[in-house]
């Protein structure tokens, strides 16, 4: 078969009911939307637990309300190319002009199977469809790419010879020479009226606006929102990035007023009308803990540990009357010299909103760019900076390489003057004791050391920053000796690597007391988000709870069960370090006093934002509550929304407005 045959497929000696272009069309749509309806159901299926909440009215209703988001992706992709195949010339009925679009056809198919595909996948580690994090990919290209072929290479195999196969049938079935048309002028108009429809599908009906993720949560339910959207549609909104709104739930005077009760502590003072929360905090209460180290100004050393979550670390499963798993001795016997926090929640669930979030207090906002991609535009009051205006060294290493999502522009921005990747770390482990690579790039243990090292020769004070990576996708571990769980599956995978990085934290400390800096330095320990592992849904605490241990000299031992959140970290190091200093910061100190108008975590899911405190939770899709439960009798979940859609509102306006810091 040659030229345009190959391209049409069959020949058309014999009329076929597809050579009809409506059938045409109509078999074409009807193949995609089937293909959204099953992997609505394989969502459903697969993630039963996601979905216990939801009644079968509101299933069916989540699955017949997703027919709009399918719509709308349908057009996106498919409105054009349908109706081009509709018009009656003469031209448009070569099986040149028809094969173009049938084939595109078949291209978009393929693409949209893929990445609802992937969403499956990559709904079972933040229960929820793919956000702004797909930048992720376009940050560090190389390196996800070499994670997704080593981890997916069957999958993806499978995927392309099963692609292969439905070109040869869509080739089949798909290309027949179509009948010319008998009367043009209808077929013109019908084509016409055919585009209005896919361009009103498209944008999701006549209402104002076009249809956007926040559209799925209309039922006022999290979970129905998330049956409803189809993946392809959240890949595609967070491609083209959601716009950020200039929200106004409050009066501006009483929006500011509700977030200043919510943030402030004894010493802090608000005083700036235009840069709203920008706080002068003052040495005054006496709660820091330098009176009690050796130097005039402690050491500071976070310590942000990729995908550490509490539920897998036996001192805090013990809080939750959980059976002991075993991977964490080091990190169980640390927290047993300082103050353990028992309820501590992440800000997002990517590392680079754990990142903003410990650096700056700032949380990466719905429709906002994450910290590397644009959020940093906005002058923040990063901790390097702050801890440089108080004489400190500032040091920073992460594990991966040293330009991995520019965390070398990040922290060279934020304030820190020495920064080492993974190029820069030699190794550590005795050759023996490695028997592979990471992928993320150096081991946690040679990490650990280094920043030992630098620690141990810096100039006091000084504030060190470490982000570890061995605990990540595709969990590997040096060497089988820190094989404590059989690796049968990722769970047991994950839990190795939690192992090791355990070991490595405790090798860590007794280098860091043996250099001698250990008595002078607080280290504050604490995950960057939740794995997905062993994560029960039926409560809105568990995606993101993470340990914080804070500990060194002048720590007092003990467990506070207070609620607080990464955002708190940058204004607790304030306080413990008693650091004069102004700054702004979207958190509380931990260490001031708790009322009934401060105390609590905001996290980002997404599209939704949700407030946890004593009293109960909110979640918030920014135009509608959309989840929420009252634990302790009489807790007003109106006062803890207002507390939410104000920090909101206030730290959006500030960050579009570039009026965060001075």
């Amino acid at each position: 078969m040659h030229g345009r045959a190959f391209f049409s497929g069959l020949s058309s000696k014999r009329p076929s009911r597809l050579a009809n272009p409506f059938v045409r069309i109509s078999v074409i749509l009807a193949i995609f939307f089937a293909v959204f309806m099953l992997a609505r159901l394989a969502l459903f299926v697969v993630y039963r637990e996601v979905f216990a909440d939801l009644s079968v009215g509101q299933v069916a209703w989540s699955f017949f309300y997703g027919l709009r988001f399918d719509a709308s992706t349908v057009s996106l992709y498919l409105g054009i190319p349908m109706v081009l195949m509709l018009l009656p010339f003469r031209w448009t009925r070569s099986t040149l002009w028809q094969g173009i679009w049938v084939w595109w056809a078949y291209l978009a198919l393929v693409a949209m199977v893929f990445l609802l595909a992937a969403d499956l996948i990559y709904f079972g580690f933040v229960r929820r469809h793919v956000g702004a994090e797909v930048a992720m990919f376009a940050d560090d290209p190389v390196l996800m790419s070499d994670i997704i072929l080593s981890e997916h290479w069957f999958a993806l195999l499978v995927f392309a010879a099963s692609a292969l196969l439905v070109g040869v049938f869509w080739r089949r079935f798909l290309a027949h020479a179509p009948l010319p048309a008998r009367r043009n002028l209808p077929r013109v108009g019908i084509a016409f009226v055919l585009l209005l429809g896919f361009v009103l599908a498209g944008r999701g009906g006549l209402q104002y606006k076009p249809l956007s993720v926040g559209d799925a949560f209309a039922g006022g339910s999290a979970s129905s929102g998330y049956l409803a959207m189809n993946g392809a549609f959240a890949i595609q909104h967070a491609l083209l990035g959601d716009k950020p709104t200039n929200v106004s739930y409050f009066p501006w005077d009483d929006a500011v007023s509700t977030v200043r009760r919510d943030l402030s502590a004894p010493d802090d003072k608000f005083n700036d009308a235009t840069f709203s929360l920008y706080r002068e905090h003052g040495v005054g209460s006496g709660v820091g803990v330098a009176a009690t180290a050796t130097a005039t100004k402690p050491n500071v050393v976070v310590l942000m540990l990729e995908s550490w979550d509490a539920v897998h670390i036996d001192v805090l499963r013990t809080q939750m009357g959980l059976p002991p798993l075993g991977a964490t001795p080091n990190f169980d016997a640390l927290s047993r010299e300082g103050t353990l926090y028992t309820q501590f929640y992440a800000t997002g669930q990517r590392s680079m909103d754990g990142l903003a979030a410990l650096l700056a207090s700032m949380p990466t906002l719905p429709g906002m760019p994450h910290i590397g991609k644009g959020l940093e535009q906005s002058r923040l009051s990063f901790l390097g900076q702050l801890a440089k205006s108080q004489d400190y060294q500032t040091i920073f290493l992460q594990s991966s390489n040293r330009g991995s999502f520019h965390m070398d522009s990040i922290a060279a921005q934020a304030g820190f003057d020495t920064y080492l990747g993974a190029e820069d770390i030699p190794p550590a482990h005795a050759a023996s004791d490695v028997q592979g690579s990471s992928e993320w790039g150096v081991w946690d243990h040679d990490t650990f050391q280094q920043a030992n090292t630098l620690f141990a020769q810096a100039k006091q004070p000084f504030l060190g920053f470490l982000f570890t990576s061995t605990t990540h996708n595709p969990w590997r571990v040096p060497n089988p000796r820190w094989q404590k769980f059989e690796p049968n599956a990722d769970r047991e995978k994950y839990l190795n690597t939690v192992y090791y990085s355990d070991w490595a934290l405790g090798q860590f400390f007794k280098s860091a007391k043996a250099a001698g800096y250990f008595d002078n330095t607080v280290f504050v320990i604490t995950g960057d988000h939740i794995s997905r592992f062993d994560v029960p849904s039926d409560d809105p605490r568990n995606g993101f709870h993470i340990p914080l241990l804070i500990v060194g000299g002048g720590v007092a031992p003990g467990i506070e069960t207070r609620i607080g959140g990464q955002l708190d970290v940058v204004p607790t190091i304030v306080d413990m370090a008693n650091w004069k200093t102004t700054y702004t910061g979207i958190g509380r100190s931990l260490l001031a006093p708790v009322n009934i108008e401060s105390g609590g975590a905001l996290s980002v899911n997404g599209s939704l934002i949700q407030r946890v405190e004593v009293g109960g939770w909110v979640a918030h899709d920014l135009t509608r509550r959309v989840g929420g439960q009252a634990w302790v009798p009489g807790s007003d979940l109106g006062a803890i929304e207002k507390r939410l859609l104000a920090t909101y509102q206030v730290t959006n306006k500030l960050l579009l407005e570039n009026r965060v810091a001075r």
